[in-house]
């Protein structure tokens, strides 16, 4: 049983770190038609990234490049582990 809990846990999370990753690539193709696929991947990621990009614009002010996926997903490792190993 703990196993299970264990890899739902692990794939979550992957799911997770692989639509934030499919949302930066979206971003680079603006111009295909994604549609559906895009605002699907985009409901899930924006309320995650909407904090790390609103900490990133009180330090850094206005930038060019997005490290808010990147905050992201090293954020949902810390916390994967963290739950991993209270658990467990």
């Amino acid at each position: 049983m703990s196993r299970l809990v264990l890899t739902f846990i692990d794939a979550l999370f992957n799911i997770l770190e692989l639509f934030i990753l499919a949302d930066v690539i979206f971003s680079f193709i603006r111009n295909v038609n994604l549609g559906s696929i895009r605002e699907f991947v985009s409901a899930i990621v924006n309320p995650i990234l909407a904090p790390f990009r609103s900490l990133l614009f009180k330090i850094l002010g206005y930038s060019q490049i997005d490290f808010s996926p990147l905050l992201a997903i090293i954020a949902l490792d810390i916390i994967k582990n963290l739950i991993i190993r209270l658990l467990f």
